[in-house]
């Protein structure tokens, strides 16, 4: 069961991080206001119901009509839901309103692992659980994010008095457009950095792809419960580089070398610290923790989860050497970086995984982020030393 969900999750999730654009992060860093939040909005519709489509597509032709595919296709739409809520948190972030991001991840994270549990314990199917969780995340954007996305954009003032019914209702600057032209440019400079992310995903999915073809279900759901480690160092680093890339790109279009430089070090500093500090507790108690965690048995992998936390740490550095390139606007050369990781995954896995096992595909993550973080640190360089010229996007 854990096997097939992390297959369905290994196929979902490079094809909904391409099509994810990094709206988020891209309207986040907009200090000239080059585009509408309706813009945005419009474009991220139109963008997960292709990849909904797409996933679909290659689902049901690769498993038929099967449990798997099913569970495949509810993911992809908790996936639309998720990343339709990120475009309000790129607007909660533009407007330094983290608190808001803060509450909402806090309330969706709470009612989705209690409706998981319940959904699963009650029927003992994942796709029962799978689709508990889009229900979860539906409720969520519609009773909380598109209301707090309203206040931010004025709907508060216009209508204080206006009826209680009146008031739920969306303002209309929270309404999606379809302006085509200006869709099609704003996907053109997004582009780069959904191919970047789709790659990166596609090179964490890489590992899971051999380990299922060199043993079986049951080692696939042992490597990617293991390898949720990666999930969770992202998840912190990610808050704290988007805390962070409404300053930084203020910084850059303003050309103050020094304060971006400060905060984007300080940033790294911080972030040093947690991971030298998680690194120590994983080194120690590693085996206990996931042993408690999952099963007794788990803790027989611990090498495995020391290895893929280090692959962990590269994963976050390399993620605010980004910040920095998306701050300057150094949108196109981020494809260079997905392909880089992705590369030298799946070579590192044709090496290790038939040897090692799911060791191997450890092993493989590593050097795949040391090359992605290397070459990233290099661009930052480059950008920095150029500050002086304005970036501007495609």
């Amino acid at each position: 069961m854990v096997g097939a969900f992390i297959l369905g999750l290994a196929i979902a999730s490079p094809i909904f991080q391409l099509f994810d654009l990094q709206l988020k992060v891209v309207l986040a860093s907009d200090a000239r206001n080059d585009y509408h939040f309706r813009d945005y909005l419009g474009l991220r519709l139109i963008s997960m119901t292709i990849g909904l489509i797409i996933l679909s597509a290659i689902s049901i032709s690769c498993y038929g009509i099967s449990e798997i595919s099913w569970i495949t296709i509810a993911i992809g739409f908790g996936f639309s839901v998720e990343m339709t809520s990120t475009v309000f948190y790129g607007l909660f972030q533009k407007h330094e309103r983290m608190r808001l991001i803060a509450t909402s991840m806090t309330l969706k994270g709470g009612s989705n692992v209690a409706c998981v549990v319940l959904a699963v314990f009650l029927t003992g199917s994942i796709l029962t659980g799978v689709i508990a969780l889009c229900v979860s995340r539906l409720f969520w954007l519609v009773a909380y994010d598109i209301p707090r996305a309203s206040e931010i954009l004025g709907f508060d003032q216009q209508q204080g008095q206006a009826p209680f019914w009146a008031q739920a209702l969306p303002h209309k600057q929270v309404l999606p457009q379809f302006d085509v032209s200006r869709l099609i440019r704003l996907a053109r400079a997004t582009l780069p950095l959904g191919a970047n992310i789709f790659f990166s995903s596609l090179a964490i999915s890489v590992p899971r792809y051999f380990v299922k073809n060199y043993c079986d279900l049951e080692m696939l759901g042992i490597y990617g419960s293991i390898a949720y480690v990666l999930v969770v160092l992202n998840t912190v680093t990610m808050a704290l580089a988007h805390a962070t890339i409404p300053r930084l790109s203020k910084y850059s279009a303003e050309l103050e070398k020094r304060a971006f430089i400060v905060l984007w070090l300080k940033t790294i500093a911080l972030l040093i610290v947690f991971l030298c500090l998680g690194g120590i507790v994983v080194y120690f108690a590693g085996g206990f923790i996931i042993s408690r965690l999952y099963t007794p048995e788990f803790s027989a992998y611990n090498g495995t989860f020391m290895i893929l936390y280090i692959a962990g740490c590269l994963q976050c550095m390399s993620a605010m050497a980004a910040a920095c390139l998306i701050a300057r606007r150094c949108l196109t050369v981020q494809v260079v970086l997905g392909v880089t990781n992705l590369c030298a995954t799946f070579l590192s896995c044709l090496i290790f995984v038939p040897r090692f096992r799911i060791q191997g595909a450890a092993y493989a993550s590593v050097i795949g982020f040391t090359a992605q973080v290397l070459l990233a640190l290099i661009l930052c360089v480059r950008s920095i030393n150029n500050f002086n010229k304005r970036k501007t996007t495609p």
